[in-house]
């Protein structure tokens, strides 16, 4: 790049892509030469006119690519040509050796066409001008232009050597001495990060790659951190509140979460800060559009948290939930109330979910909302553990308490049940079964597919519509959740 003071006069004027694929054809069209068997008959004038055809097409192609006319690859190829176009073809060389060199040069000019377009892929400020990136290199101190040297001789193929201050100035660097390139190259060396070959052409040693790959690490963490900084900053300054999803059947475990870890354990206003529709304060008012309702407070929510569970899994309305938090929130966290297994659905088949039964998914839950400032402030870590300890105790008993379970068949107590005359309450234990669990849930309805998941697995569909048939005063068909399932009749249970 001699006599060449500004990086704007080495910009492109194609873009680099397009010059790149020039450039191959251009190398594919000297191949048939170079793969030429060298014959004692052939006409040596013929070979020259296709070399000389084809460096014209080389220099027309620099020329009409780089913004400066004169630019400094085509004055660089045209030395190198220069000084290997003419080899001593004297009479006394016989055509074969005149041909052998001619090729011979060929192939010199074309891997220098090839390193050249190499080089120009790592010149930031020739293939694309950023005026204000090169505002940031021309105010670089001597250990920034050491790593940009480092940087972009790791992209380039390192079996080869290249001219370092090229390498500078085509990302934007001039230089005060035309010895500082040299300077800069024999300070890498000296660190056994770089190899130079004869005036400042270098290639890039194991030691400076994993100096390069150490450095590119550590950017990538500092740009995570800043993200992360960015979204917690975005949350603390989001003016919704914390959405609970859940099915109205795992209402007793939502309440006593938000209680115990969301108000006890990181003193959230749970009546003011959470969306719960199981608490009075996030009821619908009379007349208001609920739907509405949630995809406001789904759309501008701090954070989501989905109680999963096989109620909610069943439930449409808490699937319409889960998928309509996926599109409208940027944070939503799974939350798994059940010990088994089971699929939790498509949508966070690759997401990371806590499980409530677990102390260690628990406080990695609170950590990430205090991260977020999703808290009350002043949360202490001594409390915050024993609410987590109490809400773990409680979730077991409330498990095993909710477990159904078979019980002894006794005599149906005798007379009417409920204005019912004379019914009789049968004394297979299935159905008793059915009805300590509907009792325990305080419903009087449940669909086939949760008698299979929470009463008993030997409930399929041919067995449940026999006993539907075989006592019809007990229990009968009906539809929960859009799906087939079966009602108790004259239950013997109050509902608060």
């Amino acid at each position: 790049m001699n006599n060449v003071s500004r990086v704007e006069d080495l910009r492109m004027l194609i873009p680099f892509q397009q010059f790149q694929e020039k450039v191959k054809a251009l190398i594919s069209e000297a191949a048939p030469i170079l793969e030429k068997e060298i014959n004692s008959n052939e006409d040596f004038s013929a070979t020259e006119l296709s070399v000389k055809l084809w460096m014209e097409t080389v220099i027309g192609l620099l020329k009409t690519s780089f913004n400066f006319q004169n630019n400094h690859i085509e004055r660089q190829f045209s030395l190198d040509y220069s000084s290997g176009a003419r080899p001593e073809l004297n009479s006394a060389l016989s055509l074969p050796e005149k041909i052998k060199k001619k090729k011979a040069w060929l192939k010199g000019a074309v891997a220098g066409l090839q390193t050249k377009v190499n080089i120009l892929s790592v010149c930031d400020n020739i293939i694309n001008y950023d005026e204000k990136r090169l505002e940031e290199v021309k105010n670089y101190d001597t250990n920034e232009k050491l790593g940009l040297i480092l940087r972009k001789l790791y992209k380039l193929p390192s079996e080869s050597y290249y001219p370092v201050k090229e390498l500078l100035e085509g990302n934007g660097l001039s230089f005060s001495s035309l010895v500082e390139p040299h300077e800069l190259a024999i300070t890498l060396k000296e660190r056994d990060y770089i190899d130079l070959m004869g005036n400042g052409y270098a290639r890039i040693l194991v030691p400076g790659k994993l100096l390069v790959e150490d450095y590119e690490r550590r950017l990538k963490a500092e740009e995570k951190a800043t993200e992360k900084k960015s979204e917690n900053k975005t949350m603390k300054n989001k003016t919704g509140k914390i959405f609970i999803s859940h099915s109205s059947v795992n209402k007793d475990i939502v309440n006593k979460f938000c209680d115990l870890i969301l108000h006890n354990g990181l003193n959230i206003n749970v009546s003011q800060d959470v969306f719960n529709t199981s608490l009075e304060g996030s009821k619908p008012k009379t007349g208001e559009d609920f739907r509405n309702r949630i995809k406001d407070e789904l759309m501008n929510a701090k954070i989501v948290l989905q109680f999963i569970s096989k109620d909610y899994k069943e439930s449409e309305v808490c699937l319409n939930e889960m998928g309509a938090a996926w599109v409208l929130s940027d944070n939503v966290m799974p939350l798994l109330i059940d010990k088994d297994e089971y699929e939790v659905g498509f949508i966070h088949s690759s997401t990371q979910q806590a499980q409530l039964h677990k102390k260690g998914d628990i406080f990695k839950l609170t950590d990430e909302l205090i991260e977020k400032g999703v808290t009350g402030g002043g949360v202490k870590n001594e409390k915050l553990a024993q609410k987590i300890d109490e809400f773990i105790d409680w979730l077991s008993s409330h498990h095993a308490a909710n477990t159904p379970k078979e019980v002894e068949a006794k005599t149906p107590t005798e007379g009417p049940r409920k204005g019912k005359e004379n019914a009789k309450s049968p004394a297979e234990n299935d159905v008793k079964m059915i009805r300590n669990y509907l009792e325990s849930k305080k419903l009087t309805k449940i669909s086939f597919s949760g008698l299979r998941h929470n009463v008993h697995s030997k409930f399929n569909d041919k067995f449940i519509l026999d006993m539907i048939e075989k006592f019809p005063d007990e229990i009968t068909r009906t539809r929960v959740q859009g799906g087939p399932g079966l009602e108790i009749l004259y239950p013997d249970f109050e509902f608060n």
